[in-house]
């Protein structure tokens, strides 16, 4: 008995090993065994760019019986802030397209999708985005080669950013996550100085339900002197670069934030100044480099100076 089941793994490898040599000269096709019935957005282009964004907050998914195949989940409430987010994407790509010196010779495309306010159809949008609506596709023997999109601006969650980034990795597609908004002024140059000021004193945050995304705080009261401390030092900038005997070839530059009297918008801002805005940022292998600021002039408030 045993001697048989020898022969038979070896015939069984044997096997393998032909089917997988025969096929491995053409690239064999791979199918899709369901087709999601997503809310999107699409434009063809020389290139794609994905785009995941709540258009509906809340989904309804149907009662399972177990006895047929799953209807699809309903998407109900209208999110008008998600929705202004995908016009957003939409309209930056069109404006990209209509200025021939940006990208000359390529246009870009988007495929947006709804994730409706779930994990679960978020995950499905972001599958699609991977690989694709169609009924089969050809991989490459060494699996490279273009995806669908060439990134993702992914969801304001940050649950539903990581479950997709976690898969989408594996397809080596970078993913954008929307960041805290925050009330700034900018100007560039070859180095560039960071401010943290009072522009605001006092800031309302709203009330958080835990059944929906929670609001940006809103700044509110004008603050003179802070605002007139922050115009003091974009005024000092000027003046520099103003004057060639001072910093001979080179440019200063600027990125000032209001923390609206409060620690955890002044601590955002403070992170933003140290990191940078861009989603992906190279270290060099001891951790040495320019930072995207040379230096900060910090808060007046001495507990949000000794936490940042």
């Amino acid at each position: 008995m045993g001697a048989f089941f020898y022969i038979c793994f070896h015939v069984c490898l044997h096997l393998f090993l032909f089917l997988f040599s025969d096929s491995s000269s053409v690239s064999s096709p791979c199918k899709l065994w369901r087709q999601f019935h997503l809310n999107g957005l699409h434009k063809a282009g020389d290139v794609n760019l994905g785009g995941l964004f709540e258009v509906h907050y809340t989904s309804v998914f149907p009662e399972w019986t177990f006895t047929s195949e799953p209807r699809q989940p309903t998407c109900t409430g209208f999110d008008t802030q998600g929705f202004r987010h995908a016009m957003m994407m939409v309209f930056a790509v069109e404006e990209i397209n209509t200025n021939f010196n940006l990208l000359p010779n390529i246009t870009l495309g988007y495929s947006l999708y709804d994730n409706c306010g779930a994990l679960v159809i978020g995950f499905r949008a972001a599958l699609v985005l991977a690989s694709g609506q169609e009924q089969q596709f050809l991989f490459q023997e060494n699996c490279l080669g273009n995806p669908p999109v060439l990134g993702i601006v992914g969801d304001s969650y940050s649950t539903f950013s990581i479950a997709s980034s976690n898969v989408l990795g594996l397809f080596r597609l970078p993913m954008l996550q929307r960041r805290f908004m925050l009330n700034g002024m900018h100007k560039p140059g070859d180095v560039i100085l960071g401010g943290l000021f009072e522009v605001h004193y006092t800031s309302v945050f709203p009330e958080l339900t835990f059944t929906t995304k929670p609001n940006q705080p809103s700044c509110q009261g004008f603050d003179p002197p802070g605002f007139r401390h922050a115009m003091t030092m974009a005024f000092a900038i000027d003046e520099i670069n103003k004057n060639s005997n001072l910093l001979p070839n080179l440019t200063l530059g600027y990125s000032l934030y209001d923390n609206c009297a409060t620690l955890v918008i002044g601590f955002s801002a403070a992170l933003s100044l140290a990191s940078g805005r861009e989603e992906q940022f190279l270290a060099q292998e001891n951790c040495v480099g320019s930072p995207p600021v040379l230096g900060i002039v910090g808060e007046l408030l001495c507990h949000m100076l000794v936490s940042e």
